[in-house]
């Protein structure tokens, strides 16, 4: 249970929220969502992970939205690569999942391992996620899922 503080001058107030409920709650407006898509488009909202090496945090990071995409009913793919790999398997993951119509958000992981340069750069960034521009109706409802904080960001 999360317990919000508002004080002003002359007074403290606290908001006692229940962040399990509300995080319910928005999975399954979610999974709602997902349905209708389903049913009226035939598709799903597809999100494809590309992880690189084995830190302890980012795996369990990656686990818990692969959880929360199967709960609501949406595609998740992950692609794990070694951390020595070379900065082109990471390229070559994100091309890959660009040209995949069912993928419609890529989540590289980050922090990337030292050994991969920044010459890694990739397009459509957004808070972390890459979509694909053509997938609009999906972006909303992929970002309201998926816009939680890393381990390494709290």
């Amino acid at each position: 249970m999360t317990v919000l503080k508002f004080a002003t001058v002359n007074e403290q107030t606290a908001t006692v929220i229940d962040g399990k409920l509300m995080a319910t709650e928005i999975r399954s407006k979610i999974a709602d969502q997902v349905r209708q898509m389903k049913k009226g488009l035939g598709k799903v909202p597809g999100l494809a992970v590309i992880l690189v090496g084995q830190r302890r945090d980012s795996l369990t990071y990656v686990r818990n939205k692969i959880i929360a995409c199967e709960e609501v009913g949406m595609k998740s793919v992950v692609t794990e690569l070694p951390t020595d790999c070379a900065d082109a398997d990471v390229q070559n993951a994100v091309m890959r999942f660009n040209k995949d119509p069912s993928i419609h958000g890529i989540l590289v992981q980050l922090p990337l391992p030292q050994v991969i340069s920044e010459s890694v750069t990739f397009c459509r960034n957004l808070m972390g996620y890459y979509f694909h521009d053509c997938h609009l109706p999906f972006l909303t409802l992929a970002l309201t899922l998926f816009h939680l904080p890393s381990l390494a960001e709290l």
